[in-house]
């Protein structure tokens, strides 16, 4: 494969990271300070670059390894769009653009775990590969010991990206605005309690969200309730899937059942709300996202 510049917009996303990282490295008094993005001024200390050879293929300086609690501050910063890294970028990547070696470079700052095919990350992958990270959170975001982030490497760019983001509804819809689409699913091959999805699309970010019941009752004869609210709950769950900016997705390619044909019916007919409402509703913090509908909906 011919040798590949970073883009300028990979360029700034991994400068947003490396900022970050910086900021964190500093002696904390008496703790890592991490402003939001807009209000960050910028740093004097040497950035992390990298810099192109005569055949153009980018030499990376290594990042430092960050002590524990610098490294849960900045991965709550990345979760939280503290950062200049927003989607369809994630955890420094940008899919479609990012190279492994970029992305690797900067996840072995941090991350608690990291499991690949190869054991050298500057090697081309001849094939398509998977690579999953995890990271620790602290214990009032979620029971779980860390959240985990998966990666598909094609031919060492990484092109489409998933994972446990670790945010709220509320926090998707008051960052991101009105989504495209907001579909509600209901898994016909489980007795109840149910598992039941709610479906947030935003094609525009190359982003798809499911906030995930799987023990979604009913309420009343014929008529399923669920909130996705907790991330405290075993039976809770938040999945991100971002693709490559070159790409584009539908409806059918976020069905979890095979058995789906027909495209997922308006939000309104599945909860009573159109998505104006949905949105201006569920964007508040304080409204806690419960649902009934149809034990059919789609």
């Amino acid at each position: 494969m011919p040798a590949r510049s970073a883009s300028p917009k990979l360029t700034a996303a991994l400068l947003a990271a490396g900022l970050l990282l910086a900021a964190c490295a500093q002696p904390p008094a008496p703790g890592p300070t991490l402003p939001p993005a807009a209000t960050r001024q910028p740093s004097a200390t040497p950035q992390p670059t990298f810099t192109p050879t005569p055949s153009s293929t980018p030499t990376l300086t290594p990042m430092p390894i960050l002590p524990p609690d610098e490294t849960q501050a900045l991965v709550l910063a990345l979760l939280k769009d503290e950062t200049d890294c927003h989607l369809p970028c994630w955890f420094g990547v940008i899919p479609g653009e990012t190279t492994w070696p970029e992305a690797y470079n900067f996840f072995k700052t941090f991350s608690s775990q990291i499991i690949k095919w190869h054991d050298d990350p500057e090697q081309p992958f001849i094939e398509s590969e998977v690579i999953n990270f995890t990271v620790a959170v602290p214990e009032t975001l979620t029971y779980r010991s860390g959240l985990g982030q998966g990666f598909k490497v094609e031919n060492n760019i990484i092109t489409y990206v998933w994972g446990d983001p670790g945010f709220t509804l509320s926090h998707l819809l008051a960052t991101y605005g009105k989504p495209a689409e907001v579909w509600v699913m209901v898994n016909p091959f489980m007795a109840p309690p149910f598992q039941v999805f709610l479906v947030v699309f935003y094609p525009e970010y190359k982003t798809v969200v499911h906030f995930i019941r799987h023990d979604a009752p009913y309420s009343r004869p014929g008529v399923v309730s669920a909130c996705f609210d907790s991330y405290q709950e075993v039976s809770y769950q938040v999945l991100i899937n971002i693709w490559s900016t070159d790409q584009s997705k539908t409806w059918r390619d976020f069905k979890p059942f095979s058995n789906r044909a027909t495209a997922p019916p308006p939000l309104e007919d599945a909860i009573g709300m159109d998505l104006d409402t949905f949105y201006e509703t569920y964007k508040n913090p304080d409204v806690e996202p419960c649902f009934e509908f149809p034990d059919d909906i789609w």
